[in-house]
């Protein structure tokens, strides 16, 4: 009986178990970036607001997806494999794009509201100035009065005699 060389049939052995460990290791990291960019697409399509903000991006993401698929069904790991990272920095990116527009809105508020505080500030020093003007008039013409001699009315005094009470009401 001839001798069979076992060495050659394990050496093939050991290199499919080795080859089948990376192909799983591969798998397992291609489907990180797809579990990934899909939890992040599934996210973004749950809220109306951020549909329409990210809708862009969200699109670009799941046909990355899809060209994924494509790739791996013709047996282009590799390709797939990108393709789908590239997915997920889609979908990532659209959340970037989220914050960026909710920063972008807080902003735009917090410049209306210092515009009308702005507002505020200078119609109350235009009314400063106004009442500052009106009590130099009015010390002037006091003083003009006053030396040429013109009986002031006395002190709290108004210029309206009172009204008298109405009948029946009580004093």
């Amino acid at each position: 009986m001839p001798r069979v060389f076992r060495p050659r049939f394990s050496f093939l052995r050991i290199l499919c178990v080795v080859a089948g460990a990376s192909a799983l290791a591969t798998a397992a990291t291609e489907t990180a970036d797809r579990a990934a960019a899909s939890a992040a697409i599934a996210a973004l399509q749950a809220n109306e607001s951020h549909r329409r903000i990210a809708a862009d991006p969200l699109a670009r993401a799941r046909h990355a997806l899809e060209r994924a698929d494509g790739a791996r069904s013709a047996g282009d790991h590799e390709h797939g494999a990108l393709l789908e990272a590239l997915a997920r920095e889609w979908a990532e990116g659209s959340g970037d794009l989220l914050r960026t527009t909710a920063a972008e809105t807080e902003a735009n508020e917090q410049h209306r509201r210092a515009s009308e505080a702005e507002s505020k500030a200078r119609r109350a020093h235009t009314l400063i100035e106004e009442t500052v003007a009106r009590r130099a008039r009015a010390a002037e013409t006091l003083k003009a009065m006053e030396g040429a001699g013109v009986p002031l009315p006395p002190s709290g005094a108004s210029a309206k005699p009172k009204a008298p009470p109405a009948p029946g009401a009580q004093p």
